[in-house]
C-alpha cells in the first residue's frame, strides 16, 4: 500500500511538472497629449514582416482614440489619433508549443520600425533604437510588447517602462524620431 501511495505521488508530480501555459502575445501602448495628435508606433511582426494577428484584438482600454494599421516610411505601424491621454491593448493565445517550436516561435517574433542595434549584452538582451512619430511635441508614449512561449521564456520589447518607474512614458518631439527600445528575455518557472 505504501508503494502504491509513493507511485501515485510520483505520477502526480511528474504530470504537474509537464503542464505549461499557452503561448501568447501581449501588446500595450499608452499616449499622453492635450491636443490633436497623431502617433505612429511599432507593432508585432512575424519573420515575413507581416503584422501579427494579435492586432486584430486591439481595444481601447482608457480614453478616446481612433486607430488603424498602416505602412510608413519606417515599416508597419499602429497609427493612433487622439486629443487626450489614451491606452490600447491586445492579447492573443497561440496554443501549446513544445520547447523546440517555442524557441522557433520566439526567434521569429519581432517588432516593426527597428532602426539599429546599439548595445548587446546577451543573446536576447539588446538595446535598439526604434522609430516613432508624433505630430505634436507636447506628448509622451509608452509601448510594451511581450511574446510568451508558454514554456518559461518571455521575450519583451519596451519603450518607456523602466525598472525604477514601470509606468514611465517617454517625451516625444514633433515628427519622426528614434527612441531607445529595450529587448529582454526573462526565464521563469
Amino acid at each position: 500500500m505504501k508503494g502504491l501511495f509513493i507511485l501515485i505521488i510520483i505520477v502526480c508530480v511528474s504530470i504537474s511538472s509537464c503542464i505549461y501555459w499557452q503561448s501568447e502575445i501581449t501588446y500595450k501602448v499608452a499616449f499622453d497629449t492635450s491636443e490633436n495628435t497623431t502617433f505612429y508606433v511599432p507593432v508585432p511582426i512575424d519573420d515575413s514582416n507581416k503584422i501579427v494577428d494579435v492586432m486584430d484584438n486591439l481595444k481601447l482600454t482608457d480614453g478616446k482614440a481612433d486607430w488603424k494599421l498602416v505602412d510608413t516610411i519606417h515599416g508597419k505601424a499602429l497609427e493612433v489619433r487622439t486629443t487626450d491621454p489614451c491606452k490600447l491593448s491586445a492579447r492573443k493565445k497561440y496554443g501549446y508549443k513544445n520547447t523546440e517550436k517555442g524557441d522557433e516561435w520566439l526567434q521569429n517574433s519581432n517588432i516593426s520600425m527597428l532602426n539599429e542595434l546599439i548595445k548587446k549584452e546577451h543573446e536576447w538582451d539588446e538595446t535598439y533604437t526604434g522609430w516613432i512619430y508624433a505630430s505634436n511635441p507636447n506628448s509622451t508614449a509608452l509601448i510594451y510588447v511581450s511574446f510568451d512561449d508558454g514554456w518559461n521564456n518571455l521575450l519583451t520589447y519596451r519603450i518607456g517602462l523602466t525598472p525604477s518607474d514601470p509606468f514611465a512614458q517617454i517625451p516625444l518631439k514633433k515628427g519622426w524620431q528614434t527612441v531607445k527600445l529595450e529587448r529582454n528575455m526573462m526565464l521563469y518557472d
